[in-house]
């Protein structure tokens, strides 16, 4: 009978050992499932992927007309970015994830990159964008502790491109879809000719050109242009036949925000009827992003008209003149009269009168 007690003591110990031993085991699973359970969804919740829209800032053509839109499709942009921690800013240009990758805007204005990246957990991104995608080698030059890239305009409008800016700082992980506004760093220019009635003009508006500089350094960290440089002559292309009024000359001029001096007309294909247009003092500079038209008013006729020479009329008495009808002109009662020039009327910065008189 002792035995038997002893047996079911002993057995009972074994039990209950083995009731704790499975609990402890199962507390212990039950610890492990919830940790991985936050683990992985703490992981998930760092996998947020980059995604990327655009917008971009109107050319200003008078005050406070400032509107936005959708970059059109199939457009290569240029990104970057700097990776830092949260609370600071980045110190050095050392891009990760987007060194100079390709973008493409969609249809609705979304910019479509290969691969996918994600937001890094407890950090923070920068991103920066450039219009159009930058292709040249020297990407990746040192200039004054950034990044820096040389931008060469074409001296044929026809070729010519917006170049566009956008940067966007301290994004994080909570940002679903980032909106790039990109803003112009070139100054557009617009030509149009008044045609004075009674003025006759046989010859064709052949080409425009402006003389301006052609290069410069365009700071990729900061969005800025430095170091404006290199005169060259652009020109704008047109064979324009004027009619009486105003004639808007299809085109543009894209150039860097460092005002020219003169703009030149060039009438027929001989080169034989150019004229000079100084540019008036107002503006004083050119801004980006700023359309400035400058209307000229043409007060003569083109080619100018030679009138047959007269016979001399013996009964002319001396120091008179004698005009192409073989009257006398009126003498000129206006003691201020002098000589025609290049006339400015207008204190609208955007909107220059000019004249070919």
């Amino acid at each position: 009978m002792n035995h038997l007690i002893v047996n079911f003591e002993y057995y009972s110990k074994i039990k209950l050992k083995m009731k704790l031993r499975y609990s402890y085991l199962w507390i212990i699973f039950l610890l492990l499932t919830s940790c991985s359970k936050e683990e992985l969804l703490h992981e998930f919740e760092d996998l947020v992927p980059i995604r990327f829209s655009s917008l971009y800032v109107n050319i200003t053509t008078k005050a406070n007309n400032i509107s936005q839109a959708a970059l059109p499709s199939d457009i290569e942009i240029s990104l970057f970015s700097l990776q830092h921690p949260l609370g600071s800013s980045a110190q050095l240009w050392h891009p990760k994830e987007f060194n100079n990758t390709i973008g493409i805007t969609n249809i609705n204005g979304n910019i479509i990159y290969d691969n996918t990246y994600y937001f890094p957990f407890g950090e923070q991104l920068d991103f920066f964008a450039i219009h159009p995608f930058i292709s040249t080698a020297n990407i990746g030059s040192d200039y004054n502790g950034t990044q820096s890239t040389t931008v060469t305009l074409k001296d044929n409008t026809a070729d010519q491109y917006d170049l566009m800016y956008a940067s966007l700082l301290n994004q994080s992980k909570k940002s679903s879809v980032l909106v790039f506004e990109f803003h112009h760093l070139l100054t557009q220019i617009t030509i149009n000719i008044i045609k004075n009635a009674g003025v006759t003009i046989d010859l064709p508006l052949t080409k425009v050109q402006i003389t301006a500089p052609q290069s410069a350094i365009l700071d990729i960290w900061q969005g800025q242009l430095s170091d404006i440089a290199g005169q060259t002559t652009y020109t704008l292309n047109t064979n324009t036949t004027l009619s009486d009024g105003d004639n808007s000359i299809p085109g543009q001029f894209l150039l860097f925000p460092q005002k020219a001096n003169e703009m030149i007309l060039t009438f027929g294909n001989d080169e034989s009827n150019v004229f000079h247009v100084a540019l008036s003092d107002e503006p004083r500079t050119w801004e980006a992003g700023v359309n400035y038209q400058y209307d000229i008013t043409i007060n003569r006729n083109i080619p100018e008209i030679t009138s047959p020479e007269v016979p001399v009329d013996d009964n002319v008495t001396p120091n008179e003149e004698v005009n192409n009808a073989g009257e006398i002109p009126e003498t000129p009662t206006d003691s201020t009269a002098t000589e025609p020039e290049t006339k400015v009327s207008d204190p609208n910065p955007y909107h220059i009168h000019l004249s070919i008189d």
